[in-house]
């Protein structure tokens, strides 16, 4: 099951959304995959226990519930901007699939070139 935007939610939703997956973890065959800020979500934890000197407690809850993390990297303001023309592009049609994957592999190749795409 994907939970998405968890970090977007008030305190309380978030530890009754966490309390329920707990829930679910010793079922066979059933997984979850968060899309959370993790550390939004401990700062919520902590919210929730009334104070940030429980960040401790926090950080132990999240590693018993998550165990493969994966955080992706923050996209530059470039990569973002090339990301964002090139699904505008794909969107709306503007380019043909030989067109799109031209433009697509242009712009990794000057990101590998450390220069904008």
């Amino acid at each position: 099951m994907l939970v998405d935007d968890l970090d977007r939610c008030l305190p309380a939703t978030i530890m009754a959304t966490l309390e329920a997956i707990k829930l679910f973890l010793a079922v066979p065959g059933m997984s979850f995959v968060l899309a959370a800020d993790e550390d939004l979500i401990r700062e919520a934890i902590g919210m929730h226990l009334q104070g940030a000197g429980r960040s401790g407690f926090a950080k132990l809850y999240t590693e018993e519930i998550i165990q493969i993390p994966v955080s992706l990297p923050m996209l530059s303001v470039e990569q973002a901007e090339a990301y964002i023309a090139l699904l505008l592009c794909s969107g709306a049609g503007q380019l043909n699939t030989h067109a799109l994957d031209t433009a697509i592999d242009t712009a990794r190749q000057r990101r590998l070139e450390g220069r904008a795409p």
